[in-house]
C-alpha cells in the first residue's frame, strides 16, 4: 500500500511500467511522482482506470510528467478528479492519428 510517492521516479527516464495495480486507496503526497518521464500512453491509461477504480483520498497532488492516456482513461481521470478532488498534470489526452 503506497502512502507517499511524491517525487518517486523523478527523472527516472527509463521507468516505465504498469502501476494500475498500485493500491494508492491511503496516498497522501504523490507530488512530482512522475515530474520529468513519459510513461508509455498504454501503461499511463491503465493507472488511471487502475486507480480511478479504489476508494481514494481527496485532494491530492499528482503529477504524471508528460504521460498521455488514450481516450478510453478519459472517464476515469474525471472520476478521480471531480469525485476525489485530485489534481492532476499530465501530457493530457493522446491525439488521434
Amino acid at each position: 500500500e503506497v502512502t507517499h510517492a511524491n517525487f518517486m521516479f523523478r527523472n527516472a527516464t527509463k521507468f516505465d511500467q504498469d502501476l494500475s495495480g498500485w493500491n494508492v486507496s491511503s496516498a497522501t503526497n504523490l507530488t512530482g511522482m512522475f515530474d520529468g518521464i513519459k510513461l508509455s500512453t498504454a501503461n499511463y491509461t491503465s493507472l488511471l482506470i487502475g486507480w480511478s477504480t479504489q476508494n481514494l483520498q481527496n485532494n491530492i497532488i499528482f503529477n504524471g510528467g508528460s504521460s498521455t492516456y488514450f481516450s478510453s482513461a478519459a472517464e476515469a481521470k474525471e472520476l478521480i478528479l471531480s469525485s476525489y478532488n485530485w489534481e492532476i498534470t499530465d501530457g493530457g489526452v493522446q491525439p488521434a492519428r
